[in-house]
Formats: C-alpha cells, structure tokens, sequence
C-alpha cells in the first residue's frame, strides 16, 4: 500500500503528558498517532514510522521544537511539520520557517477544530505532494525509457544507414560485373522474365591477330586497350560486353528497357570504335584492323545457369547468364568476312539494317532515312556454316576498300558452296 492510500500517520512531541493525551483524544480513530514526551525517543523511532505529520512543541527541555523538526527534516523530509507554542512570537515563527521549513503553527491552548483543520490541511498537503512526487518518479522513468529508446532508435538508424551506404557500395560493385537490367530484375523478383529478349548483336575480331602477341603501347599490351576500347564504346551507348578473348569480343543492346534505340546505339558504338581504334594504331605505330558485325536477335535466348556444390567451407552457389543461338554464332561468322577486305569494316545483316530504318522512320516519321544507314552497301546473300539459309549483308567499307573489293565478296556470294567457319 502507497503512502497515499493508508491511514494517516502522525507523530506528536511534548514534555507535557496532558497535552499528550488531549491532542490523541481529539484526533480521529482511524489515525495511526504516535506521541514521545522528549524528542531524543521520537527521533530514535521517527525513521521507522515515517510519519506523515510531525508536529513539536516548542518549548521542551534539551531541545526547542524548531530543532527537533530541523533535525526530522532531514530524516523525513517529506513529512509536513507543524510547530505548537503557547506564545507569540514572529521571532519564532520565522526561525521556524526558516531552519525547519514549517508549514503551519498552532497556539496553545489550541480549539480542536482549528487544530483538526489544520492537521486536515497538512495531511492534504502530504498526500498532493506525494502524489506528484510519484507522478515525477513515474515521468521520470518513462523519460529515462524515452532516453533509452531514442538512443537505441539513433543506433539502429545509424546502423540502417550504414547497412544502406554498404549495400550502395555493393551495388556499385556489382554493376561492374553484372548488368543492372539484371540487378534491376532481382531487386523486383523478376528474373525468370529474362528468358527472351529481342537483341543488337555487336562483335569484332582482329586481323592478324597473332603478329599482337608481346606487343606493348604504353606498359600495356596492345590487344589488352582493343578490349578496353571496345568495352568503353559498349556501355558509353548503353550495351553490355558479355564476353572477350585476346582478339574478339561481343556484346549486345537492348537488355534494358531503359537503354537508347538499341539499333541506333549498337551503330553509334561500333563507328566509334573504329574511329578509336585507327586513332590507337596512329598514336601506337601498330597496324590495328579488324571486321566489326551487326545483327538483330528476335527473342533471343538469355541461358541463366545456376551451379549448387557442398564444400567443406560450406554451400556455394554461383550463377552466371549468357546469350546463345544461332543469330549470336551468326554475328561472329559474319565479321569474320570482313578478313578479306583491307581496313577496319562493319558489317551488319538486312535485318539489322531493316531495323535501323524501321526505327529511324519511327522517331522521324517526316524525316529521310539518316546517312548512316545509307552508307550500308549490299554485298549479297552469303552461306555461312550453321546457318540454315543464305544470309544477305550490307557493309560500311573503310576507305582503303576498292570497288573491285566489294564486287569479290558479291562473287563470292553466288558461289553456295561457300561456308565460312
């Protein structure tokens, strides 16, 4: 039981017996009074009965009142204290207020009523006190949770920060070995949706590549900047190197919903590394040539491999995607038709070159066909191993590449016995 709920508690000191007995004959039943006629026996129990009230005469041998209840102060402080005196005397009455910090003074010989009114009021006193003291107690527990709880929320928000500047890093990472279409579609849960996609197909291989090896520019070798070259124009136009050796590599457009015109991007990144790859022949003294090809891949397979093994360190699960069909076989044979013409040459198949129309026409639907698309030569309808029909070709020729060049390869196109491995 609170001290707010049980009977009141009183404690009354007076050398005086009668007035002992007077004022615990006045006081309610039901209040717990306790009387002491010196005060050395009152503060010997005033600790353990924790009054609520404490009230003193003044005039006592050994020890004044006021003492008395400076003294209790400091053992209940929160016990209210009332000081009785037969005189008056202001002196008194400041002192009291002062050293003991009294809360009312009754004269004696006092009216009962008064004096139960002025125990009343103390005893309200006591119980408002105590009752905002445990209102603090309890304010101050629920802040002190508060304090805590804000300090665990601001660790776990830096932690959440953290773990987010990680996972930004980690993705940042990732993007540099694996396509963000890809990244794209795990955040969403939507990987299985990469099965087909249509495709620009874009490849080169060098000529001659074998005169390359030990060959260095600037600490590097030579065929290790062609990669980079290429791999720079690549995602420079939005496409994504899938794969390289020491003198090819191939990438494709369109894998992300997105990236530029795929046909238009695929043109724009293969005319750019021709361009920059004459420049690194010029500035390295090599001789740099290479056919660069172009095609278009409807619903082209994506393969997503998923390999699962148990080692003693645990499960390890690797996964990787790759694209392969017959229109990415195509795209590598057909530069390798470009071999026989002098210079670096693109060459693209009738459906990429379709394409490239068909889109400039829909962005321009008012406009001529761009130049670009123009400068397509055709060279005829080829056979090429693993395909299953003829295969007509346009190319942009390099300017080392004569008349008597592209009508060799038209010649050559008419002959269906020729297979190009």
């Amino acid at each position: 039981m609170s001290q707010v709920d049980q009977k009141p508690i009183l404690l009354y000191v007076d050398d005086e017996p009668h007035n002992l007995v007077v004022f615990e004959a006045a006081l309610p039943d039901d209040w717990q009074v306790h009387t002491f006629t010196s005060a050395a026996q009152a503060l010997e129990k005033i600790d353990q009965l924790q009054p609520q009230v404490i009230v003193s005469d003044q005039r006592m041998p050994g020890m004044s009142g006021v003492q008395f209840l400076e003294i209790a102060k400091k053992i209940v402080p929160h016990a209210v204290r009332i000081i009785v005196t037969g005189y008056s005397d202001e002196d008194l009455i400041v002192e009291s207020v002062r050293k003991a910090q009294i809360f009312d003074y009754i004269r004696k010989p006092w009216d009962v009523d008064d004096l139960l009114a002025s125990l009343q009021r103390a005893l309200e006193l006591q119980r408002a006190e105590a009752q905002a003291r445990n209102l603090i107690n309890e304010l101050q527990k629920r802040e002190q949770s508060l304090r805590e709880s804000h300090q665990q929320l601001e660790a776990t928000l830096k932690d959440l920060q953290l773990a987010k500047h990680r996972e930004a890093e980690i993705r940042r990472e990732l993007e540099c070995w694996v396509p963000p279409a890809i990244l794209q579609r795990i955040h969403e849960q939507k990987l299985d949706g990469l099965e087909r996609r249509d495709l620009v197909l874009l490849a080169f291989d060098l000529i001659g590549s074998s005169k390359l090896h030990g060959v260095d520019f600037q600490g590097l070798p030579v065929r290790l900047q062609v990669i980079q070259l290429f791999t720079e124009c690549v995602l420079r136009h939005g496409g994504w190197r899938e794969s390289h050796s020491g003198d090819s590599a191939y990438a494709h457009f369109g894998l992300s919903d997105e990236l530029l015109p795929a046909a238009s991007a695929a043109l724009a990144a293969a005319n750019e590394f021709r361009v920059g790859l004459r420049s690194l022949a010029s500035r390295s003294g090599v001789t740099l040539e290479c056919g660069i090809s172009l095609h278009v891949a409807l619903a082209c397979p994506i393969h997503i491999h998923e390999t699962q093994l148990r080692t003693p360190r645990g499960p390890v699960t690797q996964k990787s995607f790759d694209t392969s069909s017959r229109d990415v076989d195509l795209v590598h044979r057909i530069e390798k038709l470009m071999h026989k013409l002098p210079g670096t040459n693109i060459v693209a198949t009738q459906a990429y070159v379709d394409l490239l129309r068909t889109k400039a026409h829909a962005d321009q639907p008012t406009a001529t066909v761009p130049i670009l698309a123009e400068k397509f030569l055709p060279i005829g309808a080829h056979h090429l191993a693993g395909q299953p029909e003829a295969v007509s070709l346009a190319v942009i020729a390099s300017d080392r590449v004569k008349s008597e060049d592209l009508q060799s390869l038209q010649e050559a196109a008419l002959a269906p016995a020729l297979k190009v491995a």
